[in-house]
């Protein structure tokens, strides 16, 4: 893989980490809205399903993501994964130092994906 390819899979791997650790976002209903309805009809018409099905567990990660996972887990050193952590899902800018250690690791990684 040339570095660009790693640098456009690390972007994608990126992206889909901070999407499901943004989370969904504000109910649109509060809680003393649906626990009134519960009071006044005896029921509530909306369901808690949705409250459960978002957990880690029902995560599904695609293949290519799972693959970029997995080769930063074996090859990468804790530091190394906090600095790829910090660029691709966070979105920091690196100081120099970091930005030679970056380009180090996409190096290792061009070779290993």
């Amino acid at each position: 893989m040339t570095l660009k390819e790693v640098r456009q899979a690390l972007r994608q791997w990126g992206r889909f980490w901070a999407e499901k650790e943004m989370g969904l976002g504000f109910a649109s209903r509060s809680i003393t809205a649906t626990m009134m309805e519960i009071g006044a009809l005896g029921v509530s018409a909306r369901s808690d399903k949705h409250l459960f099905s978002h957990g880690s567990d029902g995560i599904f990660v695609p293949n290519h993501i799972s693959t970029i996972d997995r080769v930063l887990q074996i090859y990468l050193t804790a530091e190394e994964k906090k600095l790829i952590r910090a660029v691709y899902i966070q979105k920091r800018i690196p100081t120099a130092k970091g930005i030679r250690a970056v380009v180090k690791i996409e190096s290792v990684l061009a070779c290993r994906l």
